[in-house]
């Protein structure tokens, strides 16, 4: 039998005598550490699988990181105090208000909690349809703070103010939203549509409504101890997961460098 007879060829895969040697493609040459089966092939391939102080590093770095920024994030979702940097505002362009004591002083109440400084305004429809697309916009414009900027305006038919038809439009900066928030401003606005709809008038809706929303204000910024505990504990599981979840990450990766260390040497 010749030597040709004695090497099989199995679906493109070329076997021949000796040491065991594969090859997908023929004529492919043999690599530095071929498949003998002897302990130097299988030390030399596991070197790439073992778990190194590298990788343990890197799981801590990142570890590390993220649970600052959950901390970061934390610090900021606290309602705190804002520093105030200018006064409440009442500008009744529309001519709406009859006597607006009550309403600034509620309006300076709620400054005095919040540190946010509110400008209502009210105009005519006609006054910004001309030159704006969207009353949103034409409120946005009017806003002289851009960091804790709070603007309601107030907009009303010209040929039909007293008709209890109106337009409402809430602008507040970023920097107020841990006081200003979807709950707060919902609530503002159900006040002043529930005043006007029961036919009280729109500086008795916002005195109502800046009542409520500094009450609310307040209850955030200082709450009672149980309170104070429960928005701590809810703002902090956010951390503890991330936290949790990277520990038992690093956990897992120095365990698996000691049995690897152990196995390999």
């Amino acid at each position: 039998m010749t030597q040709s007879d004695n090497n099989r060829s199995d679906n493109g895969n070329f076997r021949f005598r000796g040491r065991e040697r594969y090859y997908a493609v023929a004529g492919r040459q043999l690599d530095e550490k071929t498949n003998d089966g002897t302990d130097d092939y299988i030390r030399e391939k596991s070197k790439s699988e073992k778990t190194t102080i590298a990788s343990i590093i890197a799981v801590g770095i990142v570890a590390v990181t993220l649970t600052g920024v959950s901390c970061i994030a934390l610090s900021s979702a606290v309602p705190v105090k804002l520093p105030g940097r200018k006064t409440p505002v009442i500008d009744d362009r529309a001519d709406l208000f009859e006597n607006d004591e009550a309403l600034e002083k509620e309006a300076y109440d709620f400054y005095s909690v919040t540190g946010i400084a509110p400008e209502v305004i009210t105009v005519y429809d006609e006054d910004w349809k001309e030159n704006y697309v969207s009353l949103d916009i034409y409120t946005e414009g009017q806003n002289a703070d851009s960091l804790s900027g709070f603007v309601i305006v107030y907009s009303v038919p010209k040929s039909d103010a007293a008709s209890g038809k109106y337009r409402i439009s809430i602008y507040h900066a970023r920097t107020t939203e841990a006081i200003l928030n979807g709950t707060v401003l919902n609530g503002f606005r159900k006040t002043i549509k529930n005043d006007i709809k029961q036919g009280l008038g729109p500086e008795q809706a916002f005195t109502d409504a800046f009542r409520i929303a500094t009450a609310k204000a307040d209850k955030k910024i200082n709450p009672d101890k149980s309170t104070r505990l429960g928005m701590f504990i809810l703002a902090l599981t956010p951390v503890l997961v991330v936290a949790a979840a990277f520990i038992t990450a690093l956990i897992l990766t120095i365990r698996k460098y000691k049995r690897d260390r152990k196995a390999y040497g």
